[in-house]
This record gives C-alpha cells, sequence and structure tokens, in this order.
C-alpha cells in the first residue's frame, strides 16, 4: 500500500465496522461475530453453520493482527489489509486517500493518537538516519575529499 490508495476494491467502512471492534486508546482490533450472510453458498456446511464455527472460533480474539515490517496486517474476505488503516477507516468514518503516519514512529502503536493521514513527502521525513551517517543529525555527512561537513536541506512544496 504504497503512494497513492486505490480505494474503489475496498471494503466500505460500514462493513468493517460490522465485522471487526477497535479500541482507540489501545489500537487493538478484535473480531466481531459474523452473520450467516457472510458465507458462501452452502458446500458442506450452510452458511448458519459455518457462521456458528467461525463465531466460535474468532469472536472476540485479536484481530489484523500478523506483523509484517513492523506493521500489523491480515485478511478480510481474501485481501490484505494494514491494521492502522483500518482503525484510522473506523475511527474517522472513510479511507484515507495517502499515507498514515505513527506518529511516534512505532508502526504497530495503532492508538488514533499516533495515527495522523499525511501526504507522502511528509510521511518521508520519519525516515530514521542514513546507515553512512556519522554526524548523529538528519542532512548532515562528511565530505571526505574535501575533508569538511555539508548540510543538505530539502524542502518540499505542496
Amino acid at each position: 500500500m504504497r503512494g497513492h490508495v486505490n480505494n474503489s476494491n475496498i471494503i466500505s467502512v460500514d462493513e468493517i465496522r460490522r465485522l471487526i471492534d477497535y479500541d482507540p486508546h489501545t489500537g487493538g482490533l478484535s473480531w466481531k461475530k459474523r452473520e450467516p450472510r457472510h458465507f458462501g453458498a452452502p458446500g458442506r456446511f450452510t452458511p448458519e453453520v459455518q457462521s456458528k464455527q467461525w463465531n466460535t472460533r474468532y469472536a472476540g480474539t485479536a484481530a489484523l493482527n500478523a506483523p509484517s515490517n513492523g506493521y500489523k496486517n491480515g485478511h478480510i474476505f481474501g485481501r490484505i489489509y494494514r491494521a492502522h488503516r483500518v482503525c484510522f477507516a473506523i475511527h474517522h468514518g472513510y479511507w484515507p486517500e495517502g499515507p498514515i503516519d505513527h506518529i511516534n514512529g512505532n508502526k504497530s502503536d495503532n492508538r488514533i493518537c499516533n495515527l495522523r493521514e499525511v501526504s507522502k513527502a511528509q510521511n518521508g521525513l520519519n525516515r530514521g538516519l542514513n546507515a553512512n551517517n556519522t554526524s548523529g543529525c538528519r542532512g548532515v555527512s562528511w565530505v571526505k575529499r574535501k575533508k569538511t561537513w555539508t548540510i543538505r536541506i530539502n524542502v518540499t512544496v505542496e
């Protein structure tokens, strides 16, 4: 989910709210009970039986909690969703168009006070220092051939 997000094939926020509970104070997501309509055509079991089995096993348990590169995510009806985007959508009532920034830098901290919608440029400001950086300051580096420090400042105008 990098760059611009195409929200056209994403489940509606209303449906997400019917499927998942969100605690904005802890950032936790948990599965709600599912109705038979969420299950396919009867095969071996009727949708009612499938619903009962799913609810017994998953209702009330942590949702979208699988780790991936520091983020939490999981599947909803066969599509992968990032937990922080779901938290934002449940709380605000709409899917964010741009990136969601974890203000404190902790990608798994999905408390609403830690999430904000930002531009791609704003989100890039949170990147850590380059591995080659010896100064400890962003934009400051040592130029070996000149034997001096240099400073680089980038300004993004939106």
